[in-house]
């Protein structure tokens, strides 16, 4: 994980998404070189700091019950990770 937000930082990249993981969650660096996990369903971006975003599944969640998406609002530069009700 750290590898990868380390690219991002040195490519002034402040946002992946990423799949095939199976798995909703979301890793942030802190400006001050901090890893956190976030665990809020909804959440806004930060100047100076990166997210790691894995998006969830539709079709096979291993993180629990129910399809898992995320959206973002590019215009208020805020995420939200949704999970539906399984049936």
């Amino acid at each position: 994980k750290r590898q990868t937000i380390a690219l991002l930082i040195d490519a002034r990249t402040p946002l992946m998404f990423h799949g095939h993981s199976h798995r909703q969650l979301v890793w942030r660096l802190t400006r001050t070189h901090k890893l956190q996990r976030l665990h809020s369903r909804d959440f806004g971006l930060v100047p100076g700091e990166t997210c790691v975003v894995g998006v969830g599944s539709v079709g096979r969640p291993l993180d629990g019950p129910g399809a898992s998406y995320v959206v973002y609002d590019d215009s208020a530069a805020k995420i939200e990770l949704v999970r539906l009700a399984s049936q």
